[in-house]
């Protein structure tokens, strides 16, 4: 089983030849339905407001077989928003609207075993009302021996309170069997420039094993034993929107057929891993929406997992 803990928001996406649209988001949210599609039990640790756009939420996680036994739902506040502005690259810009309730919501812990994974980050794991909350379940999962994988997603909205937040980035990071990013999210968190200026900083607080995303020029991966990097998918960019979810997505999918501890991988192992991951990523940079289409994870499927095309 796949675990996701995270925020939940209603993506309104303008293009930048001024075209909208709105689609169930979140980091984690993203990552659950394209785990989902790919055949995977999901259940989505989260919280939703009660009005329509969290009724529609709810209805879309339902028909994506996304689990919301976790998924609390405020009595009385909406639903958080996220605008997405596009630029020329199809690049997003963020802003975002959010009156959370004051007090976090109390998840009952699920029950993690050793064969679980816990995919966490963004905003919401670092944030004052729900740090707490979020290390609670973390903790619970990695003392249950479930992989944990974290994804910072740190935005720029957020530069400004960086020093309040970035111990608790470090805590996440120290406890995590995988810490996979962005070039953006390092270079906005610790000023690193490269993938091995960043893996040399965070080994140093303990990492044991980093995947670095570089969009169109592929991913780096870094382990005591080994360092890979990885070229990305040439495709026709529509939107990066959801593009590191859907590399979670991918490697969470290698990572349970796998079904060994992220420290026992080998090297051929990963040469296998992270080209799903690069795959996902970039299928859903190819169209508007936040998730890989349910043909392309039958068919990336039979490709990676049984050789057969």
């Amino acid at each position: 089983m796949v675990y996701t803990l995270g925020e939940t928001v209603l993506d309104i996406i303008i293009g930048s030849s001024g075209e909208t649209h709105s689609t169930a988001g979140g980091s984690m949210l993203n990552a659950s339905v394209s785990l989902s599609r790919l055949g995977l039990g999901v259940e989505f640790i989260s919280e939703v407001g009660n009005d329509n756009a969290g009724q529609q939420i709810i209805q879309f996680l339902h028909q994506n077989a996304v689990s919301t036994n976790f998924l609390t739902q405020y009595k009385h506040e909406k639903t958080h928003l996220a605008l997405a502005h596009l630029d020329e690259y199809a690049r997003p810009s963020y802003s975002f609207y959010r009156i959370p309730p004051l007090e976090p919501a109390s998840h009952k812990l699920p029950d993690f075993t050793s064969n679980d994974f816990l995919l966490f980050g963004s905003f919401f794991a670092i944030e004052d009302r729900q740090y707490d909350e979020v290390k609670r379940i973390r903790d619970y999962a990695k003392s249950m021996k479930a992989c944990l994988v974290y994804d910072p997603n740190f935005r720029t909205p957020h530069l400004k309170d960086l020093s309040d937040l970035k111990p608790r980035i470090i805590n996440h990071m120290r406890n995590a069997d995988i810490v996979k990013g962005s070039d953006e999210d390092f270079l906005n968190i610790f000023e690193t420039k490269t993938a091995t200026e960043t893996w040399n900083h965070l080994k140093n607080e303990g990492v044991d094993i980093l995947i670095y995303t570089m969009g169109k020029e592929g991913a780096a991966l870094f382990t005591k034993k080994c360092q890979l990097t990885f070229a990305a998918p040439a495709v026709e960019v529509k939107s990066t929107i959801g593009a590191g979810d859907n590399f979670n997505a991918g490697l969470l999918t290698a990572l349970q057929y796998l079904k060994k501890s992220p420290i026992e991988i080998s090297e051929s192992e990963w040469k296998k891993i992270i080209p799903l991951a690069l795959d996902c990523a970039s299928e859903v940079c190819t169209i508007h929406e936040n998730y890989i289409p349910e043909a392309f994870a039958r068919n990336i499927l039979q490709k990676h997992l049984t050789g057969k095309t």
